[in-house]
């Protein structure tokens, strides 16, 4: 007897695309196939080894709208057209920049494709209470490949099965989360998830208490909605964001959705769908011509959105985007005591020879309100944090020959220029014939 598989979209053997849809007017669901300009709609799909089906829909999560489908296929004259009608509709309900305006539109664009491409960036909106986040998530979100909606009052472990069920786009409201547990777990999800191929693992049990691993698949679009940013710079490098800090809403703006809300977002969702079945089997090319300044895990996962983008306009203006919120990163960082330390190694590159007490002295001295650093603080933290490798002598640890590298890139990200790294020659003597200099800096 074949099995019954629910399944959101499926590929064919002979790779035919398939889609659920919903119909909220028949309160049931399809799967769809697109080919040769005609539509095909099946209850079931029966093949050798098993039967796909879509999820039924009096399942909660679709009847109550958590998770949301187009309801079938809608014609649409060119790419340039859907994009100013997804921009449109953003700037009908939405008071955001012109320029994030833009990019939020490819974003929804690029949700329809995203298990196409490697990896793909979140998108974010921050501000205080009252400033349109909440908006911003339901307008945007609404509009995305099959938008999963969840808040900070959602468990962790919801989360990544609602991904890992419906392969969509999480929508995530009130994202700091005041749980320092739900917080950190929040983050693993958020760190994962942001490549394929990189799953949660969870122990499963059942009532025999009987363990298994699980693997759930956390790789999908996400937009996020938080007060403040995150802690985590490497999240933060993942997150295109807009502040919510507008005093005055735009005063054509709706305080509230009217009843046509809906219509008109599944409409662009139907239509949106059919960019979906006409582009998913296109050969997507990656652009490396991004500014070389802009640091490899930010251009690595701008470059899913830039594939998609053939206007070369768009592409310009979401390539400055990028510039500046690059430099907005190397800024955040210098506030913490890693940057200081760097600072500290880049203020003594005249020194014949950088010990370890002297970058502790630099540091102390210009810490500002900072904890005051040991020498053997500081030397841990190069080691252990900033991956600086030290040597010891009769006067002391110092930093040893082979950093050259390491210090470019720490240089470069923590927003010092790395003009003057480069190899002199050097005669401190403190290990023969062991000597090189970066810059005016002396290494051996």
């Amino acid at each position: 007897m074949q099995n019954e598989k629910f399944v959101t979209n499926a590929i064919l053997d002979d790779g035919e695309l398939v889609e659920m849809i919903y119909r909220p007017e028949y309160r049931d669901t399809r799967l769809l196939a697109y080919k040769d300009e005609e539509e095909q709609a099946w209850e079931k799909i029966e093949l050798d080894n098993v039967i796909l089906a879509p999820y039924p829909a009096d399942l909660e999560l679709i009847d109550k709208g958590v998770v949301l489908f187009p309801s079938g296929i809608e014609l649409y004259n060119s790419e340039f057209e859907l994009i100013s009608e997804i921009q449109n509709f953003i700037h009908k309900y939405l008071d955001i920049s012109s320029t994030f305006e833009i990019i939020a539109s490819y974003y929804v664009l690029l949700t329809y494709l995203y298990d196409k491409l490697p990896n793909i960036l979140y998108l974010r909106f921050t501000g205080d209470f009252g400033s349109g986040k909440s908006r911003a998530l339901e307008v945007i979100g609404n509009l995305c490949y099959r938008p999963m909606f969840a808040s900070g009052a959602i468990s962790t472990s919801a989360v990544f099965r609602i991904i890992d069920k419906f392969r969509g786009t999480l929508v995530l409201d009130e994202a700091d989360f005041a749980n320092s547990d739900t917080y950190a777990e929040i983050i693993k999800i958020l760190n994962c998830g942001y490549e394929r191929g990189k799953p949660v693992l969870r122990s499963e049990g059942d009532n025999k208490k009987k363990w298994d691993v699980k693997a759930f698949n956390c790789y999908c679009p996400k937009i996020i909605a938080t007060r403040f940013g995150y802690k985590d710079l490497a999240l933060e490098s993942r997150c295109l964001t807009e502040v919510m800090a507008k005093a005055k809403l735009r005063e054509d703006i709706p305080l509230n959705l009217p009843n046509s809300f809906q219509d008109e977002a599944t409409q662009i969702r139907n239509k949106l769908l059919l960019f979906r079945f006409k582009n998913f089997n296109n050969n997507f090319q990656f652009d490396n011509k991004l500014d070389k300044s802009i640091e490899p895990r930010l251009r690595q996962i701008t470059n899913s959105i830039l594939c998609i983008i053939k206007d070369e306009r768009a592409k310009k203006l979401i390539e400055d985007f990028i510039i500046q919120y690059n430099q907005q990163l190397i800024d955040d960082r210098s506030l913490g005591f890693e940057s200081k330390i760097i600072e500290a190694i880049y203020n003594l590159k005249d020194n014949e020879t950088i010990f370890v007490k002297n970058i502790a002295e630099e540091y102390n001295r210009a810490r500002d309100d900072q904890k005051e650093l040991t020498s053997g603080s500081i030397g841990k933290i190069l080691r252990n944090k900033l991956q600086i490798k030290t040597k010891h002598s009769r006067d002391g640890r110092y930093i040893a020959k082979d950093n050259k590298e390491r210090l470019e890139i720490l240089f470069s990200k923590y927003g010092f220029s790395v003009n003057d790294v480069k190899d002199v020659n050097d005669n401190t003597g403190i290990e023969k014939n062991e000597n090189t200099n970066i810059g005016q800096i002396s290494f051996s």
